[in-house]
């Protein structure tokens, strides 16, 4: 896919940022790693395709972070990693959703706190970015926004909040700069199906050699997102019968 930049902002020289991104597409690590006007660290929790994939040893020379998703321990100690590249003076690249973005309405997930963790410890500043890619499209869209220094915030919700708005702000843009239009009449009997349809082909143009879904699909959930799904287990194991 050739890229299309369509804003960059203008960065201080020999300075770290943590580079922030959204994440929904195979490509888009290779194409923010392309757009970034510097070496940045990226932050890699695909354990599958760093056994198998040769692709992975070069994202291993530019320089990348290993973090199992699945390991609460492990993703603890990404971060004091992240913490020596940016304080010996490199850049890192992080992907706070988590897992794609698999939601129909969703413009951003909720975030995972490192890039709030490692600006409050640091004072280096975020740069949020939303690559766009339409699926079947041969073109990828960047548009990263200005710095923000997230340590001004003394509360870490609030933090991530207001990154997850100005990330949500820069897809919203590439929708309305790029997505092809599509009437309500124009949509199949199963809109839900044909969106799903379209994400598991994306997975797809990955060659995976095992099952990967409890790492790939990892997202950040708060006590709600918690109480939430334990209610819905629950209601699962629930055997109706005519005495009860």
């Amino acid at each position: 896919n050739k890229i299309v930049v369509d804003h960059y902002p203008k960065l201080e020289d020999n300075v770290p940022y943590i580079f922030v991104s959204t994440h929904g597409f195979v490509d888009d690590s290779v194409a923010n790693l392309a757009t970034i006007d510097r070496n940045a660290y990226l932050l890699f929790g695909t354990t599958d395709q760093l056994e198998v994939n040769p692709i992975t040893y070069a994202a291993w020379a530019n320089g990348f972070i290993y973090v199992n998703r699945e390991d609460r321990e492990h993703r603890k100690s990404a971060i004091d990693k992240m913490l020596r590249v940016l304080n010996n003076g490199n850049s890192v690249l992080i992907f706070p959703e988590g897992g794609f973005n698999n939601t129909e309405n969703l413009l951003v997930q909720k975030l995972f706190a490192s890039p709030y963790i490692l600006a409050k410890q640091t004072g280096i500043k975020v740069v949020p970015i939303a690559p766009f890619y339409e699926y079947g499209s041969d073109t990828i869209y960047m548009n990263a926004g200005e710095p923000v220094d997230l340590s001004l915030f003394d509360d870490k919700r609030e933090a991530l909040d207001h990154l997850r708005d100005l990330l949500a702000t820069l897809v919203y843009e590439n929708i309305e700069k790029h997505s092809t239009p599509i009437l309500r009449c124009e949509l199949g009997s199963d809109p839900r199906m044909d969106f799903m349809e379209q994400r598991k082909n994306e997975y797809l143009k990955t060659k995976w050699t095992k099952d990967v879904w409890d790492e790939e699909l990892t997202i950040y959930q708060d006590e709600q997102d918690r109480e939430y799904n334990s209610v819905m287990e629950s209601m699962d194991k629930i055997n109706v019968t005519k005495d009860n």
